[in-house]
């Protein structure tokens, strides 16, 4: 695959046929995976750009589909939709089959992470037959990943096992595919919530044996991922590890994991996939009484969370400073970030409100 540098002018007769628009495509992904997602992005939407130019409309097509998969790398669910949906609109009028079912996976993906979870489960199926029709794996691993993390917050615990297992025993078998690291970090997040589930239920003998195997797991995603360079899974795995020992009743030790997780990310100066973890380090540090620890988790996630507005996370952080300055006393400064919290929440709830109703729109057509 030919190399892209964004820091510098692109070479003359780069971006210029349909084979270096799809390489471009491919590497905006690998990119955004490897903790690069503004570059990704601005790779994505330059091979957009430069397929109109040419009318090359398979390239826009291809641009356009790994656009929406950075944006949902970044956790930018409203912005993948509208790629997504554009890139569909663009496939189906030329048939391409491959990348209509690679946007539709996105869709089903950005769906759940928007609380549509009948229609994610609905749509990520039907792409699933189709790729098992076609004999693409490519996009059956991409929607059995997808189905087996939806399945699993839908506590279909065993049904999402066999998927993301499938999963895994595809990418291990046809590495040329994708990295399994990301399949060992899915695998080991679907037993770190099944272990809550046994932990709420009260079986906390079934809960550590969930809680080894999401431990087993993350710490074989881990090293995968540090041998690959994919540093999104680097920072869910040592994140996810951070969440075994929080869960096991080990806040201290689960603190270590996900400071880790954000060396990572700050080593690679890349801080978005750190939003979840710093969120998951204030809930902690609070929870220990570590009032400044706390505050500067949140405010951190904050920052991060406003560039990717709207997002849920900004209300979040939001409310976990209201938390940390209540409990310091601070009732004004608790009062501002309630009110704060309630606008991002109004703000955030009108974008998913418009963004739900493009895709109720899109699955209805058909």
């Amino acid at each position: 695959m030919p190399g892209f540098n964004l820091d510098s002018t692109l070479p003359p007769g780069a971006l210029s046929d349909g084979p270096q628009l799809t390489a471009a495509a491919n590497q905006a992904i690998a990119l955004a995976r490897s903790g690069e997602s503004r570059k990704g992005l601005a790779l994505a939407l330059l091979a957009r750009n430069q397929a109109r130019v040419l009318d090359l409309r398979r390239g826009e097509a291809e641009a356009l589909n790994a656009a929406a998969v950075v944006h949902a790398i970044r956790g930018d669910h409203i912005s993948a939709v509208a790629a997504a949906i554009d890139a569909c609109e663009l496939a189906g009028r030329l048939e391409g089959r491959s990348i209509l079912g690679h946007s539709r996976v996105t869709l089903g993906s950005a769906a759940f992470a928007l609380g549509m979870v009948g229609e994610a489960r609905a749509a990520l199926e039907a792409c699933l037959a189709q790729a098992v029709c076609c004999g693409d794996r490519e996009l059956e691993v991409r929607a059995r990943s997808g189905l087996g993390i939806v399945l699993g917050d839908l506590g279909e615990f065993e049904a999402a096992t066999q998927e993301l297992a499938r999963v895994l025993f595809l990418v291990e078998r046809h590495q040329q595919m994708t990295c399994p690291a990301r399949a060992l970090s899915n695998l080991a997040n679907l037993h770190a919530k099944r272990a809550k589930k046994h932990l709420a239920a009260g079986d906390r003998i079934a809960a550590a044996s969930d809680c080894e195997d999401a431990d087993r797991l993350a710490a074989r995603a881990l090293e995968v991922a540090d041998a690959r360079g994919n540093l999104s899974v680097q920072i869910d795995a040592a994140g996810i590890r951070g969440k075994v020992r929080d869960l096991l009743g080990e806040p201290h030790e689960a603190l270590l994991f996900l400071a880790s997780a954000c060396r990572a990310g700050i080593a690679a100066r890349s801080r978005t996939p750190l939003l979840w973890v710093l969120c998951e380090q204030g809930r902690i540090h609070r929870g220990l009484g570590q009032l400044d620890a706390a505050r500067t988790a949140y405010d951190e996630a904050l920052e991060i969370a406003a560039e990717l507005r709207p997002s849920p996370k900004i209300a979040e952080a939001c409310q976990g400073l209201e938390w940390v300055e209540r409990a310091a006393g601070n009732e004004a400064a608790a009062r501002r970030w309630s009110e704060q919290a309630h606008v991002e929440t109004e703000a955030f709830e009108h974008a998913r409100a418009q963004t739900r109703r493009q895709l109720d729109a899109f699955f209805a057509a058909g």
